[in-house]
């Protein structure tokens, strides 16, 4: 890529110094990085980070050692670097045998001063739209954005040009970004992006957000743990969520799970979970049955302890379970879902994907939730269609009844709905009821609590309550197609 190429934009850098500790067994892992991010800020042509040793210092944790129904188990206390104030602390649980449940245990670290970017700006103001990851053959689109259907290439993984630089190479991302004012798009490399989102130094390198170490609890090794490093500095290792899985299957148990336990919507669980005061939390049907794919896919690690081999073996009986579900299981959603996506994945950059793996027929467990949520898409729509055609049905069931002017016995109607409206002269109550042939009554005001009919399960007026009275017939009404009797003065038949 040459420099005469690129399309000088300015930008605006900006500082900070900070102080990070870090243990000395992880001291030549920090050097390593920093090294990493002079090399990087040389490239991209940025203020190269600077670092000064401040010295060292000790920390020191109280660790007292419980059993629990027999097992073993070490309770860290608050980190502090002060020794008396531990030593202090640990006389404390001395007990009148002389023994002490706890121990001392403590963190050498270096501690340095870092001078690093906190914020690149761009001159232009730009947003991005969404991200193709190559990689992994995904759109991604930002929040409420959708990337342009016409730009996103046929093949997810082929190379793509960079609009800004003008190359066309193999990429991991190409990130899409739309002026604010002109709404120009644009597509361009990671190198790139910096001129149109600003760069945003701590967020790419995720790693110098993590050099503060002691943002984090000891181990019960009395350290921090190797494997919380290893995804950063360990290469590659196998990842059981990137075996690939059948779509059809997928789908599926999806349907078989919704016509045999039931849907619940995300937004109904939220609800629920908020409004909810004993602790019990509910998940979404996407969420259970993803977690539940995950499971099914993935068998138990190997092991000669008895909960490796009892967890395997339940597995395999869950296993043998689902199998039996998937063999007798209806594939006829399956058409249903591409069907489905072919009518909408031009506007909707998830759908873009659920498409790719219902072309190809398989999908990476780790991306089961695109498959999963669009069935619940789906299924969603179609509950809130089958609802309103209901609707539709029972509303032109309804006729108007008796004569304007004249008073009608009206025998065990149903309280459907209670709205209402602040006016005037203060709150007015809306009644919405129907009668056992469908139709429909409304009833302004009041409704006295002694019209309640005697094998009313509900005893007060509100939804579900069933009244009795005689109503004299004050209009004839059409609401959004539903023919309803507006009801007057009330009284007992």
């Amino acid at each position: 890529m040459s420099d005469d190429n690129i399309q000088e934009v300015k930008l605006e850098v900006t500082e900070e110094t900070r102080i990070v500790e870090i243990p000395k067994f992880k001291v030549s892992v920090f050097k390593s990085i920093i090294k990493n991010v002079t090399r990087y800020c040389k490239y991209l042509k940025l203020p190269l980070p600077e670092v000064k040793s401040l010295g060292e210092k000790s920390y020191y944790v109280l660790n007292k050692r419980i059993a629990i129904n027999g097992t073993s188990y070490i309770m860290n206390n608050t980190v502090t670097d002060n020794y008396e104030e531990i030593k202090t602390e640990l006389k404390k649980h001395d007990n009148v045998n002389g023994f002490n449940p706890c121990t001392i245990i403590s963190q050498e670290v270096e501690v340095f001063e870092i001078n690093i970017i906190e914020e690149v700006k761009p001159e232009n103001e730009w947003e991005i739209l969404g991200v193709i990851d190559h990689v992994e053959s995904l759109v991604i689109s930002a929040p409420n954005k959708q990337i342009p259907h016409e730009l996103i290439p046929h093949n997810l993984s082929d190379s793509s040009n960079c609009d800004h630089c003008h190359t066309k190479r193999q990429r991991n991302k190409t990130m899409f970004v739309q002026n604010k004012d002109t709404h120009e798009t644009k597509q361009v490399g990671g190198t790139c992006i910096r001129y149109y989102l600003g760069y945003d130094y701590e967020r790419i390198l995720t790693l110098i957000t993590e050099l503060d170490l002691f943002r984090t609890d000891f181990g019960e090794s009395g350290g921090w743990d190797d494997e919380d490093w290893y995804d950063g500095f360990g290469g590659g290792y196998y990842n059981p969520e990137d075996e690939i899985v059948s779509v059809s299957d997928s789908v599926k148990y999806f349907f078989w799970f919704v016509k045999n336990k039931g849907y619940t919507s995300k937004a109904s669980a939220e609800r629920f979970n908020m409004n909810n005061t004993d602790g019990r939390e509910k998940n979404s049907t996407s969420q259970d049955i993803t977690q539940y794919l995950r499971y099914i896919n993935v068998p138990p690690r190997g092991g000669s302890s008895r909960d490796a081999k009892d967890a395997m073996e339940e597995w395999m009986e869950d296993n043998k379970k689902y199998q039996d579900i998937i063999k007798k299981a209806s594939n006829e959603y399956y058409d249903i879902m591409k069907k489905f996506i072919e009518e909408r994945y031009r506007d909707n950059n998830f759908l873009v994907n659920s498409r790719n793996f219902f072309i190809t027929g398989g999908v990476k467990i780790k991306h089961l939730r695109y498959v999963i949520s669009t069935c619940s898409m789906y299924w969603g729509m179609k509950l809130a269609e089958d609802a309103k055609n209901v609707k539709k049905e029972e509303t032109l069931k309804s006729n108007f009844v008796g004569e304007v002017g004249e008073k009608v016995p009206l025998l065990n109607l149903t309280i459907q709905n209670i709205s209402g409206f602040e006016g005037s002269f203060g709150w007015t109550n809306i009644y919405r009821l129907t009668d056992d042939k469908g139709n429909i009554f409304t009833k302004f005001g009041t409704i006295n609590p002694r019209f309640i009919t005697d094998d009313s399960e509900v005893t007060e007026i509100e939804k579900g309550a069933i009244v009795s009275f005689t109503a004299e017939i004050k209009k004839h009404d059409t609401y959004r197609d539903a023919k309803q009797t507006v009801l007057g003065r009330l009284s007992k038949i």
